[in-house]
């Protein structure tokens, strides 16, 4: 897969001999609309994106048990939104901004 491949040619290290875990790190998905998150669809699902939807997008990749991950929420097809999906989009990301304020050397 593409995250392999590229966490390959990015790090080869061996640390006494053995090679370093990489890879696809959970969460990585797409989920759709009503559904929140960490959604995997079985292996023969698939959904179809439309205009409109609501698709929020994980991927994170791990090299040796150290994990980096990024999200982002789109609306398909980039159409402007002002109803209850503008909602949702604006107090998620005022909740992040809100969570990342409080990150701080030595909080827990």
């Amino acid at each position: 897969n593409i995250i392999e491949e590229a966490t390959g040619k990015l790090y080869n290290k061996k640390v006494k001999g053995k090679a370093i875990l990489k890879g696809v790190a959970f969460p990585t998905c797409v989920a759709v609309n009503e559904v929140m998150g960490n959604y995997c669809p079985l292996k023969g699902e698939s959904t179809t994106l439309k205009n409109g939807d609501v698709a929020k997008i994980e991927l994170a990749c791990h090299i040796d048990g150290y994990v980096a991950a990024a999200g982002h929420t789109i609306v398909v097809g980039g159409e402007k939104v002002e109803d209850r999906r503008a909602d949702a989009i604006m107090a998620a990301y005022q909740a992040a901004e809100a969570a990342v304020r409080l990150v701080q050397v030595g909080n827990k």
